[in-house]
């Protein structure tokens, strides 16, 4: 799939905004509001378990008898983790927060061991524990950053996405451009919300990454075969 280009996402909101003017300092406010429809969009894409368009993933090694790793320069765009998992153990390391990290293992010295059972991230540190007795490969899928586009790029997310990044987008203009025109700001959120339904929240479901409900059928029928005489 192809990904419109950031010049091109900048034409078309002005034309639907009526602003369809070579104006420098026009174009810099639509790119201001796109980069805002760009970080909301990730954080639905988020909530919706949507990981295609915001997911990535990298591995890195530990260090011996040493409890973290430097993560912020082995996976420089990391925003959020999903899992981790240690592949030589076929082992599954759990998320805490850094808070239950630190009462699990106040001394990171006492213990170690070849595969940690939890990590936590803080201070741009991954910090695990046990603490690894040796050097191990980690892999960690995640949510990358979004970081700020300009003219000369293209949008992160497929094209699918972009009436929902113009609708944001619209909507950010029209409140900078007229403030006072409530009813047009009203408008302009309602179509963020449509386009929001139909490309995200209710497309995720038609992808089958929602929870099914368990079906009504058992695994002992309701009504059990005819003994035979």
């Amino acid at each position: 799939m192809s990904k419109t280009t950031v010049s091109t996402a900048v034409d078309d909101i002005k034309s639907l905004i009526d602003y369809s003017v070579t104006d420098t300092t026009l174009d810099n406010l639509v790119i201001k509001a796109i980069n805002l429809g760009l970080n909301r969009a990730s954080q639905y894409f988020i909530d919706e378990g949507m990981y295609d368009e915001v997911g990535a993933s990298d591995s890195f090694s530990t260090v011996a008898n040493q409890e973290y790793v430097n993560i912020a320069t082995e996976t420089i765009d990391l925003d959020q983790p999903i899992v981790l998992t240690e592949r030589t153990n076929d082992s599954y390391i759990d998320l805490v927060s850094y808070r239950e990290y630190k009462e699990m293992f106040p001394d990171p010295t006492a213990n170690s061991s070849s595969t940690p059972d939890v990590f936590a991230i803080f201070g741009n540190r991954l910090y695990l524990g046990p603490t690894p007795s040796g050097v191990i490969t980690l892999y960690l899928d995640y949510v990358k950053l979004v970081t700020k586009v300009t003219s000369a790029d293209s949008l992160p997310f497929e094209n699918k996405y972009d009436e929902f990044i113009y609708a944001v987008a619209i909507e950010y203009m029209v409140k900078w451009l007229d403030r006072s025109d409530r009813a047009a700001i009203l408008t302009a959120k309602e179509d963020v919300e449509l386009a929001k339904h139909d490309l995200i929240v209710g497309a995720s479901k038609n992808l089958g990454l929602n929870r099914q409900q368990q079906s009504r059928r058992s695994y002992i029928p309701y009504f059990s075969p005819k003994k035979v005489i």
